[in-house]
């Protein structure tokens, strides 16, 4: 199952939604099973919105990240024989940042989403 998050670029994430394809018509699905139906020939979205895919889940299944999501996570280094545990972030931006984002969440890492690429005001 596919799931996406629609954003207007003037706001906050408004929308997000499973994508289903059923007889030539999109039907988006949101979480309180609310259903937007189009047809192939309606365009549904103009150049105000972003779709972003969710590409992972983190912390057992409670946190969805999305394509453009920043996150951040307590990393470990050893600097001058001592253990350290920096912030560091990634920003979800395309395949190489979805597999270390992978990584991190196998390695058991505490992801948390700080913020979108996209949620800066024109």
């Amino acid at each position: 199952m596919k799931i996406f998050r629609a954003w207007y670029k003037y706001d906050e994430p408004t929308f997000v939604f499973e994508l289903q394809l059923y007889e030539d018509n999109l039907i988006f699905v949101a979480k309180d099973n609310e259903k937007l139906t189009y047809s192939f020939e309606t365009p549904f979205i103009d150049d105000d919105w972003i779709v972003e895919e969710r590409v992972a889940f983190a912390n057992n299944h409670t946190t969805d990240i999305f394509m453009g999501d920043v996150i951040q996570w307590k990393g470990y280094e050893v600097k001058a024989g001592k253990q350290i545990r920096p912030i560091k972030t990634l920003e979800i931006t395309g395949y190489r940042t979805v597999v270390n984002l992978l990584n991190l969440i196998g390695q058991g890492y505490e992801i948390k989403v700080i913020g979108n690429t996209h949620n800066k005001k024109k």
